[in-house]
């Protein structure tokens, strides 16, 4: 695999999927996200007991289990075509253990990751209002929400620090505050130097 693994990290709401969209648009990166690989695992099989325990995971504002997504994103990265710019992975590693995991079971480390950093605050008014427009997600509910925050404190936010720690070179962090485009800008500037643009 000769191409560049983008983690794509923050809090619920933070604009990990519209990072990842603009990145899709200016560079042709392949975008893939751990929620949607899980959402189109209950699609596909909806009366398996893996999809019972996926929606529960989701509903509660869990975790799902690495033993699920890990085997799911592995095979995504085989089925990127040898010519891929890059590929963007949003949402993933959720804990420490599960980073770790990652790197063993495909031996390899992250080339870049981008941690959108924003006020729990600001991240309930972008949810909810995702929310009222449809989005269609179980987990786009305050109560869930709030939940989902907590995890995010717990166990997502350590695998910054790790990362850090290990690969400090390798870690952006991004003020997610600002518009669309300002996000997108700082996000640009901290890939620079990076990864090939």
């Amino acid at each position: 695999m000769s191409f560049p693994i983008i983690f794509i990290l923050g809090g619920p709401g933070s604009g990990k999927g519209t990072v990842c969209t603009a990145l899709k648009e200016k560079f042709g990166f392949i975008h893939t996200s751990a929620g949607d690989l899980l959402r189109e695992e209950v699609h596909h099989r909806p009366d398996s007991d893996l999809c019972k325990e996926i929606n529960l995971a989701m509903a509660q504002g869990q975790l799902v289990p690495s033993t699920v997504i890990i085997p799911l994103l592995k095979q995504q990265i085989e089925q990127c075509p040898a010519d891929t710019r890059g590929l963007l992975i949003d949402g993933f590693p959720r804990n420490v253990p599960q980073a770790h995991l990652f790197e063993e079971s495909l031996d390899l480390h992250p080339t870049v990751i981008i941690f959108l950093e924003l006020a729990e605050s600001v991240m309930m008014e972008r949810l909810m209002s995702r929310g009222k427009q449809g989005s269609g997600r179980i987990d786009d509910n305050e109560e869930t929400a709030r939940k989902r925050f907590e995890t995010f404190r717990n166990e997502s936010v350590p695998v910054v620090e790790d990362y850090e720690t290990r690969l400090k070179e390798r870690v952006v962090r991004i003020n997610a505050a600002g518009t669309v485009e300002q996000v997108f800008a700082d996000v640009l500037a901290g890939l620079e130097g990076k990864i090939t643009l």
